[in-house]
């Protein structure tokens, strides 16, 4: 009966079922997510009908880049806002790497609102030592004795490579976990739900408004209004939120097959982590009302400091800053973390007591701020 009091009396907080509905809906967003939209918004022209340099405009395209008619045409874009960066390729790209003149060979164009240059640079880079590569390898056989041409030393790469498969890697966590090459819809959902989940807990944790927990402490005693309201509100959003978290991961998986379950049970831990957090920091702060501030402050750090959507502070070398912060929970369980979930626990458990002391000391100074 408590438990169905306390969800009548979330009801009259829209607030909180309008968070879970943007939730569901961003992470099914980020769940259609393909690879080539983890790029920034980049764009390639140039090249005219040279092979070298149509084979690298072609595999840029291939790897998310906007093919432009010209230079002109790339620089419009950039102007408007179409575009955030862009690379001009030469016309003579063959005859420049045959004689290794490579100095000044691309031209990048950026923009005042251009993100994470390198890793578009690098991405361009990476493909033009591919095509550059059959030149280094012919250089290498003439002075071996062995005559070969461009064309047959790039077949004969291709073919190895697509044959063989020479290349393969494994993936660990730095405790050494095994895992599996995540995918940029993967890493989305995750972050959405970080930042979603922290926003809900911080906020209704413990959804019974300030004043009204006074009142009833203060009329029924603090004891029995944590046992009959309190506490079947907090269980009332923890059971919500978690309810939220599966059917959401569901069906992304169901929709897009991208493997969203597999975060459940990081995230089924993060949600009892955040509802701890969230009491103590209505407990100790007087009420979620006083906390709002304090929520803003870490999200806007979190969006900032924790690898939510990009990694920056890693960019940046600040990227210790993150473990301050309670994001960095839902990570760490998304690694492989053995004891997140006993230590999600404690906090809960550690919370309860704080907030029933509170309500004590309530019941007793009728009138005394919460």
């Amino acid at each position: 009966m408590s438990m169905l009091i306390a969800l009548k009396r979330l009801l009259h907080r829209p607030a909180f079922f309008v968070l879970l509905l943007l939730m569901l809906l961003c992470v099914l967003l980020c769940g259609g997510l393909k690879a080539a939209d983890g790029l920034p918004r980049c764009g390639v022209a140039g090249g005219g009908n040279d092979g070298d340099a149509a084979a690298l405009r072609d595999a840029l395209v291939s790897d998310g880049f906007s093919l432009c008619a010209d230079e002109d045409d790339l620089r419009e874009k950039l102007a408007d806002g179409s575009l955030s960066m862009g690379v001009v390729l030469p016309d003579d790209l063959s005859a420049r790497l045959a004689a290794r003149d490579t100095d000044g060979i691309l031209l990048f164009l950026d923009t005042p609102t251009s993100v994470l240059q390198p890793l578009c640079r690098l991405r361009v880079t990476a493909r033009l030592c591919e095509v550059y590569a059959p030149y280094l390898t012919r250089a290498l056989l003439a002075d071996a004795g062995v005559d070969a041409s461009v064309d047959e030393v790039r077949d004969a790469v291709t073919a190895y490579l697509d044959n063989d498969r020479p290349f393969k890697f494994r993936f660990e966590s730095v405790d050494g976990i095994p895992l599996e090459e995540e995918s940029l819809a993967l890493r989305a959902v995750g972050g959405c739900l970080c930042l979603f989940l922290f926003l809900l807990f911080g906020f209704f944790a413990c959804p019974i408004p300030r004043d009204e927990l006074n009142q009833i402490s203060a009329r029924i005693g603090g004891r029995r209004a944590f046992s009959s309201l309190a506490l079947p509100g907090i269980l009332c959003v923890l059971l919500l939120g978690v309810g939220a978290t599966v059917l959401a991961l569901s069906l992304c998986d169901a929709v897009f097959g991208i493997g969203a379950l597999s975060l459940l049970p990081a995230a089924v831990s993060y949600c009892l982590f955040l509802s701890g957090f969230g009491i103590l920091l209505s407990a100790l702060l007087g009420g979620s009302e006083r906390a709002a501030l304090p929520m803003l402050v870490l999200t806007l750090l979190s969006v900032a400091f924790c690898p939510i959507f990009a990694d920056l502070p890693a960019l940046l070398g600040l990227s210790g800053v993150r473990f301050i912060l309670p994001t960095a929970f839902f990570y760490a369980e998304a690694a492989g973390s053995a004891t997140g979930f006993a230590a999600a626990t404690a906090v809960f458990a550690a919370a309860l007591p704080v907030l029933f002391t509170r309500m004590r000391i309530c019941s007793k100074k009728t009138g005394s701020a919460y």
